[in-house]
């Protein structure tokens, strides 16, 4: 190989190298930020659990997976099946309860997860009437349980928003894309400031698909009233350690939108602009909802 050939190998080799090592080291986690996403309980029939098509006289199940992909931990959630005749379809309970499931993490991005089966005494069976070749039930689960939303977006604190100058930060809107790791988000929030006080519009958006109630979480597989649902139980907005003054005093959401308006004083003793968080939490009962059609075909003989 004459020089000109060896030298091209050995740059090859150097640029390999480099590559190599500027790629990720073997056993380094990939970052999981907890705070992101827009899901929280998401609920699925577990594959062929009911069946599509059932006949007259075999035993089936219908069971849930249930996963907590949000960030938060849950409690107490409570379950529901309908949509089904109980003197067609036998041996199939209507609600069942969850104790806890733990939200997604850094060390388990999915979320914790259970099955839970309605079928007592491990199956459930189907009987039609004389007459009756078919019938097509559509199954109706229902999972309720409370949430919260947190967000931390940092905002400017201006005491002279009027005079020019470098200054560590400056005034403006924060958009916040991609959820807080709840089927409830902050999705923006704008600042205005005077020399004394500033003012922020947080807007919110039920971006997880499903409903926020406000009820007995034992009574949400019923039917709701208007005055149940879109309700926000509780909020509190702090910037900083500072407490302000926010609006309104109860949160509904309208077309699954809402706004919060509050307002802070600046501190006296403030000189020069500096970033600090606007904590944002939301408290609110949640629930989610999902469908299957099976087929239930009648044997005769």
């Amino acid at each position: 190989m004459d020089k000109r050939g060896l030298f091209f190998v050995i740059i090859a080799i150097v640029l390999v190298v480099f590559a190599s090592g500027c790629g990720k080291k073997e056993g380094q986690p990939t970052r999981t930020y907890q705070h992101q996403g827009t899901k929280g309980v998401v609920i699925n029939f577990v594959q062929n659990q009911p069946p599509s098509v059932v006949y007259t006289g075999d035993n089936f199940d219908v069971a849930l997976e249930v996963r907590n992909k949000g960030a938060n931990d849950v409690s107490n959630i409570y379950l529901f099946l309908s949509g089904f005749d109980p003197n067609l379809v036998s041996g199939v309970k209507e609600r069942e309860t969850i104790n806890s499931i733990e939200g997604a993490s850094q060390y388990n991005p999915e979320g914790g997860y259970d099955i839970i089966s309605f079928a007592r005494s491990n199956y459930a069976s189907a009987a039609l009437q004389q007459g009756m070749d078919y019938y097509r039930p559509t199954f109706i689960a229902t999972a309720c349980y409370t949430y919260s939303t947190v967000a931390t977006p940092v905002v400017c604190i201006d005491p002279n928003p009027y005079k020019s100058g470098q200054k560590a930060c400056t005034i403006g809107n924060i958009a916040m894309a991609g959820g807080q790791g709840a089927p409830i988000a902050i999705t923006s929030v704008e600042e205005e400031a005077s020399p004394s006080k500033v003012m922020f519009k947080i807007h919110i958006s039920n971006v997880g698909g499903g409903e926020v109630i406000n009820t007995e979480l034992s009574q949400c597989g019923q039917p709701l009233d208007y005055t149940k649902l879109d309700v926000i139980k509780s909020y509190s907005v702090t910037l900083g350690d500072m407490s302000g003054e926010c609006k309104p005093d109860q949160l509904r959401l309208i077309n699954g939108q809402s706004t919060i308006y509050c307002k802070f004083q600046i501190p006296s003793n403030a000189v020069n602009a500096y970033t600090t968080p606007l904590r944002i939490e939301l408290f609110y009962d949640y629930k989610s909802t999902i469908s299957k059609t099976i087929e239930i075909r009648n044997i005769v003989g």
